[in-house]
Order: structure tokens, then sequence, then C-alpha cells
């Protein structure tokens, strides 16, 4: 049987790489340290489809300036 790609992990990966402009530091940085907007490290929220999913829609509301 084919396990189905989990899309979250996709749409995470081109947000973060868009939005830090392919810096690798900048998003190294911003994933490893204490997000009030999120309450903890957004590197602790990648292991779930639910964490990935708050962390795509902080992203979005990042790159419109709705924060």
């Amino acid at each position: 049987m084919r396990e189905e790609k989990d899309p979250t992990i996709v749409k995470l990966a081109n947000e973060l790489t868009i939005f830090f402009a392919y810096d690798e530091k900048d998003m190294d940085l911003w994933l490893n340290e204490y997000a009030p907007a999120l309450g903890s490290k957004p590197s602790e929220l990648m292991a779930t489809i639910e964490g990935r999913s708050r962390l795509i829609r902080c992203l979005e509301t990042m790159k419109y300036g709705d924060f």
C-alpha cells in the first residue's frame, strides 16, 4: 500500500523558503527561538499536522503584516 504524503509538510517548506527568501540562517533562527504568538518554538510544532498548520497560518499572517 502506498503512503499518502502529508501536504502540510510541502506547504510549510515552501512557505518558510519564500518568507525567509532562501536564507537558511534566518529560517533556522526563527524556527528555534521562542515565538510568543505560537506559545512555543516553531520547531516544536513541526511534528504534527495541527502544528504544521499553525505554522503555515502564522507565516501567512506575518507575510501580510497582520500581526
